[in-house]
């Protein structure tokens, strides 16, 4: 039984009952109240029900074979929806990972989010106000995960870790509408090798009744053990650039590193999705009450190292970034990051774990999706250390004690403005609000 304590409420059984309730001020322990109460979690993989593939000059098309998205391909932009049959996924789910991967090359990452708005394969862009969906409005701005692919390492597919949103589906089937991907195309320059700008994914009608090699399914269960910690966030991109491997895609690496030794100047890059927000509270205008960093070095014995921590300006990708994307000289400060740290950890000479406070740069990723490039760990001082961290690839899905992570202890959310008027609440108005669809 899981008991979650709301401030300014009651304490609720939700294995008991599932209400969804509306308040001033929550706990980020709430983020596990979609969590199934009993049974065997049983492995199960599940084909989507619904795809359709929207271009910004293009007719929609929700028969075709191939999902095809991407910026800058056949004159504009394209995005992929896909939709799940809730009741496919069972009654208990520890874990649910979207597989992903392309049939035919292309290159680049695309964002996950949750889809806002009812569509189906008939749906076209006039469904959408005559464009692509729109973020914040049709669906949620902030990304529930992200999957990236190259072909330079021959890296066509990747599992993306949507837990949240399916036990969302599957307590509030009204809330089910399905996924849209949404590419970032080339964000390196400098990419070492031919970027193809189209990505092709297999539709659900290209072999219908079965799933295979090529398929974008979810797997829930098979996958991993336990569940997520609720407020505990794993990064949903993570690697390394350096510049003894200036063209080098740390994509898949286990262990990624920061040092700042000379000739081996290893920086690491994050970036955290914060869509579990969202899928919990359904839109609506939040804040962080208290954010916090938190680093585990794999070499706690190495000698001591003090890295600071900055705030990301330019776009990458865990699928395509290198050194080079930034120039010879790597990422630069007030040009590639922002010039003033977020803070310094020191780890080393015994210390395994660093912790520093970013509850402003979460509030500010609250409340403008669009400038959260995610973070930089940069090395400063002692020359001949590095420190190994665990990359989100490391231990798939889930996180171990040896993880980086975002810890969210507390959030606040603005109430609806018909709340306001009966709580009496004046002066509050709401920076974002989801439209009802």
């Amino acid at each position: 039984m899981l008991t979650v304590n709301v401030k300014h409420s009651h304490t609720h059984s939700f294995c008991l009952e599932k209400k969804k309730m509306r308040t001033i001020t929550t706990t980020l322990s709430a983020l596990g109240l979609l969590i199934a109460c009993a049974g065997p979690a049983a492995a199960v993989e599940v084909e989507g029900n619904a795809d359709i593939r929207l271009h910004s000059f293009q007719p929609a098309n929700g028969t075709a074979a191939v999902l095809k998205l991407g910026k800058d391909f056949d004159g504009g932009d394209g995005v992929a929806l896909i939709k799940y049959d809730e009741s496919s996924f069972g009654g208990s789910i520890d874990r649910a990972i979207f597989r992903t991967g392309t049939i035919s090359g292309g290159d680049g990452s695309y964002s996950i989010h949750q889809m806002f708005k009812a569509w189906d394969e008939t749906s076209t862009k006039a469904d959408f106000g005559g464009g692509l969906p729109v973020a914040g409005v049709h669906y949620s701005a902030h990304p529930v995960a992200a999957a990236g692919l190259n072909n330079v390492g021959g890296q066509n597919r990747d599992n993306a870790d949507i837990t949240p949103l399916v036990r969302k589906w599957t307590s509030d089937p009204s809330s089910n509408k399905g996924l849209i991907l949404v590419p970032r195309g080339n964000l390196n320059a400098s990419f070492p090798g031919s970027f193809s700008p189209e990505i092709q994914l297999a539709s659900r009608e290209r072999v219908p009744g079965s799933i295979d090699s090529d398929d974008q399914f979810v797997s829930v269960n098979d996958y991993g053990s336990g569940s997520p910690t609720s407020g505990t966030l794993e990064p949903i991109e993570d690697t390394q650039v350096g510049n003894a491997f200036v063209d080098g895609i740390s994509r898949d690496n286990a262990i990624i590193a920061v040092s700042n030794v000379s000739a081996d100047t290893r920086r690491v890059l994050q970036k955290y999705g914060l869509g579990q927000l969202d899928v919990l509270l359904g839109g609506g205008q939040f804040k962080a009450t208290s954010a916090k960093l938190e680093m585990h070095s794999l070499s706690a014995g190495n000698g001591s190292l003090a890295i600071d921590v900055f705030k990301m300006l330019t776009s990458w990708d865990e699928a395509t970034a290198t050194w080079n994307q930034f120039g010879a000289s790597g990422p630069v400060a007030g040009v590639d990051y922002d010039s003033t740290s977020l803070g310094t950890i020191n780890l080393g000479g015994g210390t395994g774990v660093g912790m520093i406070d970013i509850t402003g740069t979460v509030n500010d990723w609250l409340d403008n999706a669009a400038s959260n490039e995610g973070l930089i760990f940069v090395a400063t001082g002692n020359e001949s250390v590095e420190h190994l961290l665990a990359s989100s690839e490391r231990v798939f899905p889930g996180l171990d004690g040896d993880d980086s992570r975002l810890i969210i202890e507390g959030f606040e959310v603005v109430p609806e403005p018909g709340m306001l008027s009966l709580m009496g609440i004046g002066g509050l108005g709401l920076l974002r609000r989801r439209r009802s669809m």
